[in-house]
């Protein structure tokens, strides 16, 4: 009852929470070191104000470096390090769980890898899914993870794919309506994994994009559960993204459910220098930047006006931020029997810039 009140939040609530993932990120060896969580909550009354009010930082330092932060579902987060490292943590509880190596034949020297976490409401089931890619010979090696259940990594085999991701560890899939997507950067196409099934389904065709446009500019993600992708475009000499999101349109003109089917629709357009968090009842986005100057702030942007204002600063560099709901979700009690407790560490809080 407690996750579907989380999950199902009435249409008078103004209040989003999230967590920035942040790092001293190293130039010369290439690796992220500091990294911490915070965690923040977005205040949206259009009667008042619109603010983040304090930043505060988990109290636990994460058990291994230079990490990838997969998901978070249900106040669960998964992180991972590669194939040789993955696990998920509750930061309220501080309780974590990591995952046993995969067992695999393939050669991990000429393999790529990528990952996703997600939650499979009618099993209550919380999954990871791991792929090796070999690009070269074209196939994907595919295992599953299931928290609890006490089979380790499955390995569902070798399939046949055509695909040329390119992702390594840092670009995971995306969780949108109980399924994981990859950007297949061979097809031009967005793969599909369905959760609860554990199989592929049909690629997504992508938006009409630009003629002259490169697909592996661009990205996808996830906006308020809704599934985007972001098309790099130069227009008078300024670099942008435009926002495409996958929402459902009405092919019959009748308002039944079984009439509607999925339709992108481009919505709005960012610098390129930030990235895209969600969308507010305003129509205001929340972003974060990138680069040297920017990757250390939170800013609120009008998209109609293309104007974009500071809201926070962080000291370490922004790394990610995803949405997250504090929860009591216990990983002993999904069944997860080597459970640990991570070390804690002094709390900081920060207050927000400005207030708009």
């Amino acid at each position: 009852m407690h996750l579907h009140h989380l999950n199902n939040p009435s249409d008078d609530s103004d209040k989003l929470s999230f967590i920035a993932f942040t790092c001293d990120w190293k130039p010369v060896t290439y690796l992220n070191e500091n990294e911490k969580f915070h965690y923040f909550e977005y205040n949206e009354n259009h009667e008042s104000t619109t603010s983040i009010e304090r930043i505060k930082r988990f109290s636990f330092s994460p058990p291994f470096k230079d990490a990838r932060v997969i998901g978070s579902s249900n106040g669960l987060i998964c992180v991972s390090q590669g194939p040789e490292g993955t696990y998920i943590c509750n930061p309220i509880t501080k309780e974590y769980v990591m995952l046993s190596e995969i067992k695999t034949d393939c050669d991990r020297q000429y393999h790529d890898w990528t990952s996703g976490f997600g939650y499979v409401s009618s099993s209550n089931e919380y999954k990871v899914v791991g792929m090796y890619l070999n690009n070269w010979d074209q196939y994907a090696e595919i295992h599953v993870y299931t928290l609890g259940n006490g089979d380790g990594w499955r390995n569902l085999g070798k399939l046949d794919l055509e695909l040329e991701l390119n992702t390594c560890l840092w670009c995971h899939g995306v969780l949108a309506s109980e399924a994981l997507y990859w950007k297949d950067n061979f097809k031009e196409m967005i793969v599909t994994f369905d959760l609860a099934e554990e199989k592929f389904c049909e690629n997504i065709l992508p938006p009409p994009l630009t003629p002259d446009g490169d697909w592996e500019t661009n990205f996808i993600g996830v906006l308020n559960g809704i599934l985007f992708i972001a098309a790099f475009i130069i227009a008078e000499g300024i670099e942008f993204y435009d926002i495409w999101l996958l929402a459902k349109k009405n092919d019959n003109h009748d308002e039944g459910e079984e009439h509607q089917s999925l339709g992108w629709s481009k919505e709005f357009r960012i610098d390129d220098d930030e990235s895209v968090v969600a969308l507010m009842k305003s129509g205001g986005v929340l972003t974060f930047g990138h680069g040297r100057l920017r990757g250390h702030y939170l800013y609120i942007c009008d998209p109609k006006a293309s104007t974009s204002k500071p809201l926070a600063e962080f000291k370490e560099r922004i790394n990610q931020v995803f949405p997250h709901r504090n929860t009591l979700v216990s990983l002993k009690e999904l069944g997860e029997e080597e459970t640990k407790v991570m070390e804690s560490t002094q709390i900081e809080e920060t207050k927000a810039l400005i207030t708009l």
